[in-house]
């Protein structure tokens, strides 16, 4: 007798275990109604990744820059001194000055405010003028150097205007645009000295010759 009542024990304790599990089963279980679903979370990481980062510029003057900021931009060092002649401009009235570094290193001052295309045609001229005109050849370069220097400034200022101008016919966002311009704009000062030193090549020859 002893031992059927600890069998029935026994028994009664694995149905009640069975029991207990019963709901553990059904709360786990996805597919039961009223089934508690627990939300997918993403990482921190994940999140930060689909942040769409703007790639451009913030704009250096906080609002719509002017027509003069963006000249100063262009321009950059002694922005200053060319404004009279874009005032001018504006106004459509003609400024004549003397430059006196476009009369005395005509190649490192334009190589240096990145006018280029003028730069080449001084640098060939000398040996263009001997080749064609060689008695003619010392006088119509300093000639050619004279008037360069009562151009330059207006010149400049012209070349400025017009790249802005192009620029801004883009419709790029005021950052974009203004690191453009200032891309465009600006100095060089490896153009300068790459300019001396073959204006200096240039005045060795003539004397050795």
């Amino acid at each position: 007798m002893v031992q059927d009542r600890s069998f029935g024990r026994r028994g009664d304790s694995s149905e009640t275990q069975r029991a207990a599990e019963k709901p553990k089963q059904i709360s786990t279980n996805s597919s039961a109604p009223g089934a508690w679903k627990k939300a997918p979370q993403k990482s921190p990481a994940r999140q930060i990744n689909q942040v769409p980062l703007s790639r451009t510029p913030p704009s250096a003057f906080g609002s719509e820059a002017t027509d003069e900021d963006l000249f100063r931009l262009y321009v950059g060092p002694n922005a200053i001194k060319f404004m009279r002649f874009y005032r001018a401009l504006a106004e459509k009235e003609n400024v004549i000055s003397f430059n006196w570094f476009v009369f005395l290193t005509p190649m490192s001052w334009l190589f240096y405010r990145k006018l280029y295309g003028p730069g080449i045609f001084v640098m060939s001229f000398p040996i263009i003028s001997v080749m064609i005109f060689p008695k003619l050849a010392d006088m119509s370069f300093t000639v050619v150097v004279v008037v360069m220097a009562f151009l330059a400034n207006s010149y400049y200022v012209r070349t400025a205007t017009r790249c802005i101008d192009k620029l801004r016919a883009l419709d790029l966002p005021p950052g974009e645009l203004e690191e453009r311009i200032r891309r465009a704009g600006g100095t060089s000062i490896i153009g300068a000295i790459f300019a001396t030193v073959i204006y200096a090549s240039l005045i060795a020859l003539k004397i050795m010759i």
